[in-house]
């Protein structure tokens, strides 16, 4: 496990270090098949796009891609938008040429 909605247990740095777990949102908005998912602290988007979309415990079938500054999954026709905090290190590698 590599963490949970509280906590990372590789101590990245970044906000969710910073004692904002009390003020800690989130919320699931939409109707339909569409969908957001938005969160203001841990876990990173990128890191939960990674746990519903790879082996072994991913859904078969969904894909995960970057539409502006959120992830979106798609399974079939269905998008559920993540909008939550990106991992550096993964944008970095984004915006390499």
């Amino acid at each position: 496990m590599i963490g949970n909605w509280f906590s990372d247990r590789l101590k990245r740095p970044g906000r969710h270090h910073n004692g904002d777990e009390d003020r800690y949102e989130k919320q699931l908005s939409g109707s339909g098949r569409r969908w957001t998912l938005r969160w203001n602290g841990f876990p990173n988007a990128d890191d939960v796009a990674a746990s519903l979309t790879s082996a072994p415990v991913g859904i078969p079938a969904a894909v995960a891609r970057v539409v502006g500054d959120q992830i979106e999954i798609r399974l079939g026709r269905a998008p559920l938008r993540l909008s939550a905090r990106r991992d550096p290190a993964q944008q970095r590698v984004e915006a390499a040429p």
